[in-house]
């Protein structure tokens, strides 16, 4: 079968004031139509840049060179930019992560969606608007007659992801490459959009897959190539892959992955930290992290090979493949469940929502009642986990607990005090402020990009009513690093120069100044890579277990809720619609919607045309 895309020996390398950086190294792979290819692996492994590099984006001061490098038989290596326009979105298709950004702020929906149409010529401009609201209508979008008039901000993130996909489907590309595109989603919203691009790929359309979350993998990809530090360290049919993993980071990641009917419980072991880590010879990047690394793996990185007992086609570059100790296998029973650790005695009550309700005017002044009638409460030292779909009210129920804004009806008692609702006034939550504090889902977007580490703790160091000399503060902001498994180089770097994991971490050591009582987390880990995500659940597991916190933990990862739970809330249409304990909503869901976000979790399990 032809190639579509063919790339052999992709070298992309960026020169900063601090020498040069090796994003991808060596990577070869090849898509032919009808076809998906999902590249896996930690941020900062190299996958995003090798998907924009194909589009022609790899960025100022970047280098590029490959042994070929071609689309449709189209050399990509010396075009000019007028070239990849014309290629851009009607030849080669990409769907970003971060929507917020991605989306331009000063535009509609329709307008966003409505420019690729317009550009290729797809449709006569009188059938633009028509055509607009039929691909949101696609990608899932509910009322796309009203979403095509409201910006980005006004919608929530699972619908600006939505609205993302639909500009890139907009001129019908022939290869489409989806970096991320179902980390904002609910499942069932998921569920969509995964039978979307099954879909096109049915019908032809070649499919270049990154992603994080290995069950998405699972349901779409024919095949995995497997990235770290820049390498494509193993390269498979997605069933074998997945069922008999070769390279000790493959199965790592594997293992890493929550389940919805098996729950790791976090180790009380001093947390695993990530660290800066100077750079080692030119031998296999995971050396440090394997425990089968030997001198041999350390000086040379391997040529990719084929392990005696793999299937044809499945490559590792790995000194050591199928080491029996650590391999896993995906298709064993699953292991018995464990609740997470709570307090043995449930605390007093701290936080009591009753009756909140709130609503806004939507941009046709329709009525949208964003909650209605939601009551719930969490315990010191409890988690109580809040899920449902995009829309279903979470962040505004989260904004309500935190004092962000103010319910139309209904009240919110915090440490026994009145703190939402009724005649609160800020100035009233003042004194409480400190002990409820919250956990961004996009840590990055919360920092001042201008501000080092250092400077973003030392604000709210002396936020907090204290205003210690400059060294005290930076002391405590080297504390709080330490107490979230960071050391203190990242005092005098910025936001742009860490990676996910480590900025979340910072999110969090920004969250702990106060000593609060309760962390408020809204999808904190639903950005990050099944590794680092199992780091920070681990990190929140263990400061809980330490500090005595209680969390309000918002997300639409069922595998990640069963973890972190003692008790879950589900939410839909603005309404609590069932709550119990964690093992007994996943193993025992009484109300329908329940049941079918259950029904909706895609499983790790291959699906039966992968590998193909």
């Amino acid at each position: 079968m032809n190639a579509l895309l063919d790339v052999e020996d992709l070298e992309v390398s960026f020169h900063t004031e601090a020498g040069t950086v090796h994003a991808v190294r060596g990577v070869s792979l090849s898509l032919a139509a009808g076809q998906c290819l999902a590249l896996v692996g930690e941020s900062g492994s190299g996958k995003s840049v090798t998907a924009r590099t194909l589009v022609g984006l790899a960025g100022p001061r970047s280098s590029v060179h490959a042994s070929r490098l071609a689309f449709d038989g189209t050399d990509l290596s010396n075009l000019t930019e007028s070239d990849w326009r014309r290629i851009r979105g009607k030849g080669i298709g990409l769907v970003l992560q971060d929507a917020l950004v991605s989306l331009d702020p000063l535009r509609t929906v329709g307008a966003e969606v409505g420019e690729a149409l317009r550009e290729h010529g797809v449709v006569p401009r009188s059938q633009v608007p028509a055509r607009v609201e039929e691909l949101l209508s696609r990608t899932g979008i509910p009322d796309p007659a009203s979403r095509v008039k409201q910006y980005p901000h006004q919608l929530s993130g699972g619908l600006r992801q939505r609205a993302l996909i639909a500009s890139a489907l907009a001129a019908d590309p022939r290869v489409l490459l989806a970096d991320e595109p179902t980390t904002a989603l609910d499942v069932t919203v998921q569920a969509q959009v995964l039978d979307l691009l099954d879909k096109l790929k049915r019908e032809g359309t070649a499919l270049l897959l990154i992603s994080h979350d290995l069950a998405v993998v699972a349901r779409l990809a024919d095949r995995i190539a497997v990235m770290y530090a820049g390498r494509v360290v193993e390269q498979g049919p997605t069933a074998d892959i997945l069922t008999s993993p070769q390279h000790p980071y493959t199965q790592a990641l594997i293992a890493a992955v929550p389940h919805v009917d098996n729950v790791r419980t976090a180790a009380r072991a001093p947390i695993e930290r990530e660290r800066f880590a100077a750079p080692g010879p030119d031998g296999c990047p995971y050396a440090s992290r394997c425990a089968h690394a030997d001198d041999a793996c350390r000086a040379t990185f391997p040529a990719p090979a084929t392990p005696r007992e793999t299937a044809a086609g499945h490559s590792v570059s790995c000194i050591h493949p199928g080491a029996d100790s650590v391999l896993v296998s995906i298709t064993a029973e699953p292991e018995a469940v464990q609740a997470p650790e709570t307090a043995a005695d449930p605390g007093e009550l701290l936080l009591d929502a009753r009756s909140i309700s709130k609503h806004y005017r939507t941009p046709n002044g329709a009525r949208h009642d964003a909650l209605l009638d939601v009551s719930f409460r969490v315990r010191r030292g409890e988690t109580l986990g809040l899920v449902g779909e995009s829309g279903s009210g979470k962040t505004t129920a989260a904004r309500v607990v935190l004092g962000l804004i103010k319910p139309d009806a209904g009240e919110v008692d915090f440490a026994g005090t009145a703190w939402s609702g009724g005649d609160v006034r800020e100035r009233d939550r003042r004194t409480l402020r400190g002990r409820i504090q919250a956990v961004p889902q996009d840590p990055l977007g919360s920092f001042d990009p201008r501000h080092t580490v250092g400077a973003i703790l030392a604000e709210a160091i002396a936020a907090a009513g204290t205003r210690p000399r400059r060294s005290a503060r930076r002391e405590r902001a080297a504390q709080l690093l330490d107490l979230v498994g960071l050391d203190s180089a990242p005092l005098d770097r910025r936001p742009a120069d860490l990676s996910g994991g480590q900025r979340q971490r910072v999110a969090i050591a920004r969250a702990l100044v106060r000593d609060p009582d309760l962390l408020v987390c809204d999808e904190p880990v639903s950005a990050l890579d099944v590794s680092v995500q199992a780091q920070i659940l681990d990190l929140l597991a263990d400061l809980r277990h330490r500090l005595g916190l209680a969390m309000l933990f918002i997300s639409h990862d069922l595998g990640v809720i069963r973890q972190v739970s003692d008790r879950v809330a589900v939410m839909q249409h603005g309404r609590i619609v069932e709550t119990a304990d964690a093992h007994t909503l996943f193993t025992d869901p009484q109300h329908p919607y329940t049941r079918d976000l259950l029904a909706a979790v895609p499983s790790l399990t291959p699906s039966a045309n992968s590998g193909r």
